[in-house]
């Protein structure tokens, strides 16, 4: 298994789809969110890959954040569970977790979601 495609290289593409040059780049969310990606968001509302992918598109810029690794659980193979969390000004600690598969060579991330704290 190569570093990439390791569990850790799911962590390493949630940091990368935390960053302004990959949420701003609709050719590469096109390529990190899964053609299944779904969102369940603080406010309970459901986005899919399209309502996220212009979302991030038209705003990709994020307030001043923290982030700590809490766990990464390989759930099956090429199957791999981030968990972490966010703090920032203005929400304070949100914990947030993620789904990624590697179907085709490239970690995806096929589901999300964000809870206020």
């Amino acid at each position: 298994m190569t570093t990439a495609l390791a569990p850790g290289g799911a962590w390493r593409a949630e940091q990368d789809l935390l960053t302004e040059p990959v949420r701003a780049d609709r050719a590469e969310l096109e390529a990190i969110l899964h053609d299944d990606f779904v969102e369940i968001g603080a406010s309970g509302r459901r986005w899919g890959r399209p309502d996220t992918i212009e979302q991030l598109v038209g705003a990709p810029s994020l307030e001043a954040y923290q982030v700590e690794l809490v766990a990464l659980r390989e759930l099956a193979d090429q199957l791999v569970m981030v968990e972490y969390e966010m703090t920032t000004a203005e929400r304070g600690l949100v914990r947030r977790m993620s789904l990624w598969t590697n179907e085709s060579g490239r970690w995806q991330i096929l589901w999300h979601q964000g809870t206020l704290c």
